[in-house]
Parts: structure tokens; C-alpha cells; sequence
């Protein structure tokens, strides 16, 4: 192709082929010099139009190449000017479109043109496209005039087009009218308060904040403040309106129920029509009540520790009063079981704190400690004591086994119950506090100790439990609460705590569960509250439930501290009164529980914990010893999870005994072991009286099942074998199944013996995932460490992998304390001993396999170990290497052991268990990482870093 020019014009001669049609030129024109010099490239399109197309189209911006109709042919795009610009290759002959694009040096086309012309066969034609400026409104954004108008904005050039951006003036709060102000320059926002009107009078005059959005109005307070004539509702158009009077029907026959304006409460006095009311005491003069003559008395109708049992068998078939009293100010007493009769009421009398009238029933008393025998029995406010073997603290069923034939209509409100027992090894015979039959409600009550919130609501009716307070002090071993197939189940405004370990859900339900209302709790310890329940039921609420760190003092004292927020949410409101006597009945604004009255203490909760006898280092001690009775075991109950107590030294022993059922650590904070010591025995009068300790009968017992551990260090654990608890020292309960969750610790603990009395059998119990490391034991006991904890004696040992590393151990009995072995390894399963020094007073085998109390009597034991790892052992007068098995019997390692005769050097004196200067145990010791990778060497009892000695010592003591 050859391009000439001459002026304004421009000749392009372009070679079109059409087959063997022959040749085709095309010249293309421009307007002017201008023109010519902008130009950059030229584009060229051979479009092939359809019916209708025209170049028209082309030149106004309606159509463009390629669009529907106007298909290109060929195109051919070249720089311009251009030596050659190439060929415009036709494939057929035909009408065509030849539109032409002048384009400047940013690939935008200023100009084009567009002609139409057939390609044909013979002799050359030639076809003339001339171009015309592309009417364009601008190019930059100067080629743009401002109006100066503020709020139409600055403009700018956008494809070709001036626009102007107004300012944004939304400010994206719903209720302001959003303008510009031209004037000001400005966007203005003027909140409209009609556009937060809810059109409902009972929540006050809404308004908008120009910053918030819409504020809620102050709620139109409807309350009178009279009880008596009920709570005030509110009409969204109406107002305030009457309601319903307090429902005072306690469904008990044998009452006059009456609303007393001045104490604002309902009262519920024996009718005229006979039936009985008793009033009950512990002592014949300890009942202070009107006669129906109104006069006054003190005389008891019955009085003694069976005088609710002996009302029980006076009172009629249906329909009597039962008046519990008080010792005069001190708590009182009641044996059960009792049997209630239907149409009754049960109670403490008008003044007495719940928790000052008592039933209990002994171990041997099965479904309940109080049986709610016949139908609408009232129960309102008294405390149970529930022990193992009593199943539940209350019951209706017939049986502790079957709920077939359960009573129905009860109303139980401002119970206290205490289920005491805790289980041994994983077993007790609790079941949940409470087994009820269908239209029953439990609300305000207290439930805590060693129990199961397995609670039975299965095809129940119209169960409901409201403002309640549960807290579990051990694992939840059993299931969940039950609702499957139940109609009307209400689980509302209650406290849940579950601290041992972590739970997935509290409640099942399944489809068959209809008008299921779960709502307004606060839990703890749980993956959710509710599940497998139907979305689709409309009468089923399930919200505003909290899961999560519940505010409360602790979980012991379970009221909320005071500057929490949680409060009940939900469609259910309060009913009744608190356990701590403040009237809820249909309030909103109240707290989750049994409990109203906060707590002095302010958020946030308390992880720390300081046990002292009047001042507690610097600070005043959060439990005084001297103020309160098992002090480490109120502790220990009142720590949350991963908390910790620290015990400061005292003159005198803590009462020691305490069972630690969820994780955190008990820390001594002296500067050496015996300053702080804890010491077996029982100081609670309740605790002593009914043996707790002594189901464990050990000082220290962790309870199985916690996620996380527990860790107890730098105190002295001192047995007085005359005392209950004195079989062990340290106990563990944990199985094969906990494996793998971190170990508990037991770190430069010194454990010792009082008393001539036989009974120390052994000083660390071990179950699984325990480690003791830089300990000492010293005393009349039997054995130094016991693997596999079982619930009694007659049973298989149960797997242990507990490890120990660097200990001490002097077993100085003689006579009826004569040691019977330095370590009992019956069913070890990767077990390791490592940096021990050992002596007893006796010669007694190294390792024993521990016999089963009965039929064990074989040349192997039943319970063989299975595995296990000895290192580094300094064992003074060992009888056998082996007793009860063989190298045989499993997977046994041992490395640098040495039994040693009764005259070697081992430790420094009879009173001092630092090593002889002269013993092979000085700095022969292992690195028990080396053992067992979660091992890691320690500090030793009396402060030495380990990590950082050249050579380690067998035993506590690093020298």
C-alpha cells in the first residue's frame, strides 16, 4: 500500500482482495491539517451489514462494529503515517460498510467516517471514506465548566462526558433528614424523632440521636407498687392496664390462701375446715405460733430429730400443714425419709431462713429424702442434706428406678439442697436432686455437690424449672437433662456451672418435643444449652440463653457480683420469691437464679484465692482459718476453674482434707515446705458426722474427669493415722480414657506421719496422667507411691501411667506400721520411676504387684504391670527386685538401679534426708526427659534449679 499526502488530504491505497474478484482501493479523507497531525493510528472495518444497517447508525453512536447486524468482515489497524499499512483482506463479494477510526496517540478515535460500497468481480473500484470529528463533550477535566454550585460538586470529564458528583450526604443513620446546604457549604443532618416511633406507648417516646440513631424511650413505669392487686401491665395503645391479682392458690386443700398487703407476700394459713397443720421442732419449746384461739404458745406438736417423720405418719391421707422450726435462731434438724401426703404443705415456718430447717435421711434410704407421696403438694423453704444411696434429694416418683406412676402438681420453691457424697472412683449412687411427675414447677431453689444433671423431663407435661441455681462440684458422669417427647417443658432464667470439664450441651430434646421454652439462663461449662429440639414448632422459644463466664462471686457463694449486667431475658418472667426473700413475681429487670442480692465484690471475677489465719502476707486473707472450718475444702469450692489458692504459712496445720473435683492449683507460700502443712482430720461438724472424708479416706483427692489439671506445690501433707483419712495421702482417680490431657502435678511436697496407730498405707495413689517430682515422704507409711486406684480392694486394678521423678522416700514404721513395699505397680502401663532415693526401716520388695483382697493368690498376681520405665534408683534394705510377677510377665525397663545393704550410706541422718556426702546417689541421677518426653527435670525441694546443675541427684534434695 502506498500513502501519499498533499494538504488536507490523505491518499491510502489499500489492496482488497475478494478471491480472484480482483483489487479494491480505499481513500480516506480528512477535515483538516488539525486533524491529520492528532492522528496517531487508523482502523479500518469491512463490515458486512444486515438488513437495516447503515452507516448512520454508525456515525451517531448507535451501533458500533461488531454489534448485532454489523459484523466485521476484516479489520486492519495501522500506525499512521505508515510506510504500509498493509492489506484489507475481503473474502466475499457483496454490499459492504467501510467505517474508518482516526485514533490519537491515547487510543482514542477523534474522528471517523464511514461510506458503503459494493466488492465485486472486473475492473478496480475505488471507494472514498471522509472523516468528521467525533462529537465529544470533553477530553480532560478542564474542557468541563463549574457552575461554582457547592452541593452539585466539582466537575469532571468521564467518557467523553462532563458529570458532576454531588457530595455524599447520607450519613447512614436511619431517622436524620439528610440535606445539602448550599449556603453553608455543607451537608446538614436534622434528626426526626417521628421516624422512631414504635407506635407503642409502653416503651416511652423514642427519639433520635444524630450520631446512635434511634434511642430507646423511658418504659411507661405502670407498677403501683402494691402487691396485692398484682403487677401493672401496659397496653401499646391503651396504657397502663389492670392485670390478673397475684395467684396465691398453692394448691393445697388444707389452706386459706390469702395476699397480705403489708408483708406483701401470700400467706397460706390452715382453713376452718380440719385440716391439720403441725408445727415441728427440734426441742418441745421451740415452736412460737398463734393457737386458732389466737393465743400464743411455744409447745411444739411434735419436737425431736423424727418429728417430721412422726407428723408424717400422724397426718392424714390428704391435706396437712407441716411447720418446721428452727433451734431458736440455730439450724435444726429433721430425719427423713418422709412420706408427704397429697394436698399438703412443707415448710419452714414465717421468719426462718430455709437454710435453717434441715432434712436428711442415711445412706440406706432410697428415692429421696423427701417423697412427695400423693398429689399438689406445696414445698417452700427448707434444705436437704442428700447422701449417697439416697438417689435424689426429691422425689415423686414411685421408685427410685421408675418414674411410671409419678404425682403430679407440685409447686417446690426456696429449696436448698446439698448433695454431699462425692462419687469414688467415677461411682456414687446420686442421681439429679429432683424426680417429678407431669405439671410440676421448681423455682428458686439451690442445688449443689456431687450430682448428675441428668434430670427426667422425658414425655413429661408441663414441667418447669425457673430461677434455679445448679452447680456440679465434679464431672457430669451421667446424661444429659432429658426433654425428648416432653410437652410444655420450661427451662428458664436459671444458673448453670459445670466446672470440671467441658460439657456439649445441657438439655436434649428431640422432634417429638413440643411448646419446649428454654430461655434466659446463664450457664457455664457448656458447648450450648439445648439441642435436637424442633425449629419449626411455633410454640417452642428457644433465646436469650447465655453461654459463657458467668458473674458471679464464686461458684460456692453464687450471687452475682454487683456491678454485673446479666439479667434474665426471654418471654418467661420472675415468679415467687428469691431464696433471699425479694419478691421477682412478674418482673422483668431481675437476675438469673436463685439468688437477688448481689454481691459486695465488683467484676471481675476472682482467680486468686489467699487462705491464712488473720492476714495473708501483706493483704487480708479471702478465707480466715481461724473464722472458718475445712478451710481448703471451702476453698476448693469456692476457686473457679484455673484458679488458684495460696496457702500462707501458719503456726498451726490447715484442716487438710479436701477433694478437688475441678482444675486449679493449691500453692503453699512459704519459703519452705513446713510452713505451710496440711493436716487429715475434719473440722465441719456436717463433713465429720457423716464420714465424707473417709470414702477416699486419703487428705488429698483429686476427682477424675477434669479437662484441665490440677497442680499442688510447696506445702506438707501431714497424716495423724488416730484420724479419718489417714489411708492415703494423695490420691487420683483418673482411667485409661483421660490420657493424653495434661498431668497433674505434685511438686516438692512433703508427706509425713503422726501417731502410732496402724492405717498410712500409702503416700501418693496414682491413677493416670499424674506426676510426682522433687518430693519427700518420711512417716509409718506402707508403701511410697500405689499405681491404679481402685473403688475397693476386691476389684481389678485399673491401667495407671503415673510417673515419678525424683523422690524420696523413708518408710520408718515398724510393727503394725512395718512397710510392706517401696512401690506398688499392679497394672503400670508406661509407668516411669526415675531419680529415686529409698529406704525402708524393714526389708520390703522393690516393686510389688499389689493382690486383689480376694482369690488373688497365685504366683503372679492377677493385676501384673503391664509396662514400665526404672532409672536411676537408690532402694536401702530391698527384699526382691520382683514381688507378685517377672521379668516375664510384661515390658520392663530398668537402668542404673542399686539395692543397697543395710549399712550403705545413703541418707544424712535419721531426721535429715538430704543425701550422705558419701552416697553413690550424689549426681547420678538421669535427665527424665530423656525417659519420657513429658518429663523435664525440676527444682528440687530445697530450691535448686536443676536445669542448671552440672549433675543430678537421685531424690528431692539437689546438693
Amino acid at each position: 500500500m502506498r500513502v501519499t499526502s498533499s494538504g488536507r488530504w490523505i491518499l491510502l491505497s489499500l489492496v482488497a482482495g475478494c478471491g480472484a474478484a480482483g483489487s479494491f482501493s480505499l481513500e480516506i479523507v480528512f477535515p483538516d491539517e488539525a486533524s491529520r497531525q492528532v492522528t496517531a493510528r487508523i482502523r479500518v472495518s469491512a463490515i458486512v451489514p444486515a438488513s437495516g444497517a447503515s452507516c448512520a447508525d454508525l456515525l451517531s453512536g448507535a451501533a458500533a462494529p461488531g454489534d448485532a447486524g454489523y459484523p466485521v468482515e476484516a479489520q486492519l489497524e495501522f500506525a499512521f503515517p505508515s510506510g504500509d499499512a498493509g492489506a484489507l483482506a475481503l473474502k466475499q463479494e457483496g454490499e459492504k460498510l467501510f467505517y474508518a477510526e482516526a485514533l490519537d496517540g491515547s487510543g482514542v478515535a477523534r474522528y471517523h467516517g464511514c461510506t458503503s460500497g459494493r466488492a465485486e468481480g472486473g475492473a478496480p473500484r475505488s471507494v472514498t471514506v471522509v472523516l468528521q470529528r467525533i462529537l465529544r463533550e470533553c477530553y480532560q477535566d478542564t474542557d468541563c465548566v463549574d457552575d461554582g454550585q457547592w452541593c452539585t460538586g466539582t466537575p469532571h470529564c468521564q467518557n467523553f462526558v462532563c458529570l458532576e458528583t454531588p457530595p455524599d450526604c447520607d450519613d447512614q443513620v436511619a431517622c436524620t433528614v439528610d440535606s445539602c446546604n448550599e449556603e453553608l457549604d455543607r451537608c446538614d443532618h436534622l434528626p426526626d424523632d417521628d421516624s422512631c416511633d414504635d407506635h407503642d406507648v409502653c416503651t416511652g417516646s423514642e427519639t433520635c440521636d444524630p450520631v446512635s440513631g434511634c434511642r430507646p424511650g423511658t418504659p411507661l413505669s405502670c407498677d403501683d407498687g402494691v402487691f396485692c392487686n398484682g403487677v401493672e401491665g401496659c397496653d401499646p395503645v391503651a396504657g397502663c392496664v389492670d392485670e390478673e391479682d397475684p395467684d396465691c392458690d398453692d394448691g393445697v386443700p388444707c389452706t386459706a390462701d390469702s395476699c397480705d398487703p403489708v408483708a406483701d407476700e401470700c400467706r397460706h394459713q390452715p382453713n376452718a375446715g380440719g385440716c391439720p397443720a403441725f408445727h415441728i421442732g427440734p426441742a418441745p419449746d421451740t415452736c412460737p405460733h398463734r393457737l386458732p384461739d389466737d393465743t400464743q404458745t411455744t409447745v411444739c406438736d411434735f419436737s425431736g430429730p423424727s418429728a417430721l417423720l412422726d407428723a408424717s405418719l400422724a397426718a392424714p391421707a390428704e391435706g396437712a400443714r407441716f411447720i418446721l422450726y428452727d433451734n431458736l435462731g440455730a439450724s435444726a434438724r429433721f430425719a427423713g425419709q418422709v412420706h408427704v401426703p397429697g394436698g399438703s404443705w412443707i415448710g419452714a415456718a414465717p421468719g426462718i431462713p430455709p437454710e435453717n430447717v434441715v432434712l436428711v435421711s442415711g445412706r440406706a434410704v432410697a428415692n429421696g429424702v423427701l417423697h412427695l407421696a400423693g398429689n399438689n403438694i406445696h414445698v417452700d423453704g427448707l434444705s436437704i442434706i442428700a447422701l449417697d444411696g439416697n438417689e435424689n434429694a426429691l422425689s415423686s416418683w414411685p421408685t427410685a428406678s421408675s418414674s411410671s406412676g409419678a404425682t403430679s402438681g407440685h409447686l417446690v420453691e426456696r429449696v436448698i439442697v446439698f448433695m454431699i457424697d462425692q462419687e469414688v472412683v467415677g461411682t456414687n449412687n446420686f442421681g439429679p436432686p429432683l424426680a417429678l411427675g407431669d405439671d410440676c414447677t421448681v423455682r428458686n431453689s439451690y442445688f449443689r455437690g456431687y450430682l448428675e444433671l441428668r434430670i427426667q423431663a422425658k414425655g413429661r407435661r408441663n414441667l418447669r424449672l425457673l430461677h434455679n441455681t445448679f452447680v456440679q462440684y465434679q464431672a457430669n458422669n451421667g446424661g444429659l437433662l432429658d426433654a425428648t417427647g416432653s410437652n410444655g417443658f420450661v427451662f428458664a432464667n436459671n444458673v448453670v456451672l459445670t466446672l470440671a470439664q467441658p460439657e456439649p450441651v445441657l438439655i436434649q430434646a428431640d422432634l417429638a418435643a413440643t411448646n419446649l421454652v428454654v430461655s434466659g439462663n446463664v450457664s457455664e461449662g457448656f458447648g450450648g444449652l439445648v439441642t435436637g429440639y424442633n425449629p419449626g414448632d411455633p410454640f417452642t422459644k428457644v433465646q436469650d440463653n447465655f453461654v459463657g463466664e458467668v458473674e458471679l462471686e464464686s461458684p460456692l457463694v453464687p450471687r452475682f457480683l454487683n456491678d454485673s449486667t446479666q439479667r434474665i431475658a426471654g418471654p418467661i418472667l420472675g415468679e415467687g420469691m428469691s431464696l433471699d426473700g425479694v419478691h421477682i413475681q412478674g418482673k422483668v429487670d431481675v437476675r438469673p437464679g436463685a439468688f437477688q442480692t448481689p454481691s459486695a465484690r465488683r467484676l471481675p471475677r476472682r482467680l486468686t484465692l489467699k487462705v491464712g489465719r488473720g492476714t495473708c502476707g501483706a493483704e487480708a486473707c479471702d478465707i480466715d482459718a481461724d473464722a472458718v472450718a475445712q478451710e481448703i475444702q471451702v476453698a476448693v469450692w469456692s476457686s473457679w476453674p484455673g484458679g488458684e489458692i495460696q496457702v500462707f504459712p501458719s503456726a498451726s496445720p490447715y484442716a487438710g482434707c479436701a477433694v478437688i473435683g475441678r482444675p486449679l492449683t493449691l500453692r503453699g507460700m512459704g519459703t519452705a515446705e513446713d510452713q505451710v502443712i496440711l493436716q487429715n482430720g475434719t473440722e465441719d461438724a456436717l463433713l465429720a458426722e457423716f464420714n465424707v472424708y473417709d470414702r477416699h479416706d486419703a487428705t488429698l483427692v483429686v476427682l477424675m474427669n477434669l479437662q484441665q489439671p490440677v497442680t499442688v506445690r510447696d506445702l506438707s501433707l501431714r497424716l495423724d493415722t488416730a484420724l479419718s483419712g489417714d489411708n492415703f495421702a494423695v490420691y487420683t482417680e483418673d482411667r485409661v480414657a483421660n490420657i493424653g490431657r495434661p498431668l497433674h502435678r505434685f511438686e516438692r511436697l512433703k508427706l509425713s506421719t503422726t501417731g502410732a496407730a496402724a492405717g498410712a498405707n500409702v503416700g501418693f495413689y496414682l491413677g493416670c496422667r499424674a506426676l510426682v517430682q522433687d518430693s519427700l515422704i518420711w512417716g509409718g507409711f506402707q508403701t511410697c507411691v500405689r499405681w491404679g486406684t481402685r473403688r475397693v480392694d476386691s476389684s481389678a486394678t485399673p491401667a495407671s501411667d503415673a510417673k515419678v521423678v525424683n523422690l524420696s522416700c523413708r518408710l520408718v514404721g515398724t510393727g503394725s506400721l512395718a512397710p510392706k513395699s517401696f512401690f506398688d505397680v499392679a497394672k503400670a502401663t508406661g509407668a516411669a520411676i526415675v531419680n529415686v532415693a529409698a529406704e525402708s526401716a524393714t526389708p520390703v520388695p522393690l516393686l510389688r504387684a499389689q493382690r486383689r483382697s480376694s482369690g488373688d493368690t497365685g504366683a503372679v498376681a492377677l493385676d501384673p504391670p503391664v509396662s514400665f520405665q526404672v532409672h536411676a534408683v537408690s532402694a536401702k534394705h530391698v527384699s526382691t527386685q520382683f514381688d507378685g510377677f517377672t521379668e516375664a510377665s510384661g515390658s520392663y525397663t530398668l537402668n542404673l538401679v542399686e539395692m543397697l545393704d543395710p549399712s550403705a550410706l545413703l541418707f544424712a541422718g535419721p531426721a535429715d534426708s538430704f543425701l550422705d556426702p558419701q552416697s553413690s546417689a550424689l549426681d547420678s541421677g538421669v535427665d527424665p526427659h530423656n525417659v519420657d518426653e513429658s518429663l523435664a527435670l525440676g527444682t528440687s525441694l530445697n530450691g535448686v534449679d536443676r536445669s542448671g546443675t552440672s549433675g543430678v541427684d537421685r531424690g528431692c534434695y539437689e546438693q
